[in-house]
Formats: C-alpha cells, structure tokens, sequence
C-alpha cells in the first residue's frame, strides 16, 4: 500500500490550528507562538495533514498554499496559512 495513493480522492473537511490534544499526540510542548506554526488539515476519512518543522517531527511547520497566477499559471503565489490565538 503506497501512502501517497491513500490521499488521491480525499477531500478536505477542515483546516484549523492544532489543539492541545493534538500537541500532545504529538508530543510538542506548546510554546510562544507555537498557535502560528501548528496546523492541520482534516481530511474526510478523519486521517491528518500535519506539517512539521523536519522529518523527525521536532515541532510544527508551516502550510503554504501555492495557487497559479491567472495570467502566469506556470508561476506560483505563495500564500502561508497561519493561525493567531483567539482568531
């Protein structure tokens, strides 16, 4: 079973900070300005999206949503998906 193939077809039911339930599942200590950098994306099956700062996930990361520019759709915007405590 091919990991990525798992996520062809899912869609997306949310994207939100990462609670202190989640933090904890994770094992990252919340820190200031921790609520910028851990997001998740929620995924229809209920399986999670997490960005983390490296492979050994020693804390979160962040999103970036690139989107084609309409007249230069072989040129990305680079949005980031951030998230501030009490947003």
């Amino acid at each position: 079973m091919d990991p990525l193939n798992e996520l062809v077809g899912r869609t997306v039911k949310s994207v939100r900070p990462l609670d202190k339930d989640d933090l904890f599942q994770f094992g990252w200590d919340e820190y200031p300005g921790m609520e910028g950098d851990a997001v998740v994306v929620e995924l229809d099956d209920g399986s999670l999206l997490v960005p983390s700062c490296d492979a050994e996930l020693n804390g979160g990361g962040h999103l970036v949503h690139a989107v084609p520019f309409v007249d230069h759709p072989e040129d990305l915007q680079l949005f980031g998906i951030f998230f501030v405590r009490g947003s």
